[in-house]
C-alpha cells in the first residue's frame, strides 16, 4: 500500500491484496489525522469494501482509494485491515501535508 498527497485536502491509497480462498473479504480504509508527528492521532473517516474471492489464489484491488481531509493536522494516516484478517495484521502508511512542509 502506498498513500499519496493528491490535493490541498486529499490523498489517494493504492491498496492491493492477494486471497487464497473463496468467499468474501471485507476490505476497511480508516483515514486519520494529525499533529506533532502522529498521523493516526484523530479519526477522518472510513470506507468498507467487499471482494469476492474467486478461488485460486488472486491478486485484488480496492485502489486507488480517495479521500477528503477534513481534519486540519500536518499528518495524514491510512491503516488498511481485512477480514479474515491478513496474516501480517493490517497495512499503514502515514505522509506529512505538503502544505505543512518548510519552503
Amino acid at each position: 500500500m502506498q498513500l499519496a498527497q493528491t490535493g490541498q485536502d486529499t490523498a489517494a491509497a493504492d491498496i492491493s491484496f492477494k486471497t487464497t480462498g473463496t468467499g468474501t473479504v471485507r476490505v476497511t480504509v480508516q483515514w486519520f489525522t494529525g499533529d506533532d508527528g502522529d498521523p493516526f492521532a484523530e479519526p477522518d473517516g472510513t470506507t468498507v469494501y467487499d471482494h469476492t474471492a474467486g478461488g485460486t489464489a488472486a491478486l485484488a484491488a480496492a485502489g486507488p482509494v480517495t479521500h477528503t481531509f477534513k481534519g486540519g493536522g500536518c499528518h495524514w494516516g491510512v491503516r488498511v485491515t481485512t477480514s479474515p484478517a491478513a496474516g501480517q495484521g493490517p497495512a499503514t502508511d502515514s505522509l506529512v501535508v505538503r502544505r505543512c512542509s518548510p519552503a
